[in-house]
């Protein structure tokens, strides 16, 4: 009885391994592709993957979406995420700060944040949200541009120099 549940085990761990994986270098790019048994079932969990996934656990899908319509920038990988939002009719501009899903609001201690936009030197004000806002006739002409995200520290982390974006987002 012992080899009969020694050999079930066997098959049943055997069967759910890749059938077959291939990697591919060049200089900087490293590939892998990997085949899995099991057909059309396993396509149908790839795809519900790509907006939640049953199998494996995961509620939502990993794309990130901007709450406010905005651009979104990534800090420190998945540490934090920043939404610029330009309004040309007013000639508003609001940063936010939230998660590293782009989910919960962050609201930061410090209460400027500078912004270098082209030659541009840009001081945004926190409101009582954490909201950093800004109004000016320049920001109405700024319609696509990258800049950079002065000193700031979001959860500990300390950041400066980190490239933004507009309208594309990173």
């Amino acid at each position: 009885m012992k080899y009969f549940v020694l050999i079930i085990c066997v098959f049943i761990f055997t069967s759910c391994k890749d059938e077959k994986a291939n990697t591919t270098s060049t200089d900087d790019v490293t590939v892998e592709t990997v085949v899995m048994k099991g057909g059309s079932e396993n396509l149908e969990a790839a795809a519900d993957c790509a907006t939640g996934c049953p199998s494996c656990g995961v509620k939502e899908s990993f794309e990130l979406k901007a709450p406010h319509g905005g651009a979104l920038m990534k800090f420190g990988g998945d540490a934090a995420v920043l939404e610029l939002v330009i309004d040309h009719k007013s000639g508003e501009m609001s940063v936010y700060f939230y998660d590293g899903l782009a989910k919960e609001q962050l609201k930061l201690e410090q209460t400027a944040l500078n912004l270098k936009i082209n030659t541009l030197n840009i001081t945004l004000k926190a409101d009582e949200k954490g909201v950093f806002r800004l109004k000016s006739e320049i920001i109405k002409g700024l319609k696509k541009f990258q800049g950079t995200v002065g000193k700031l520290e979001v959860d500990g982390l300390p950041f400066d120099g980190v490239p933004i974006y507009y309208p594309e987002g990173n």
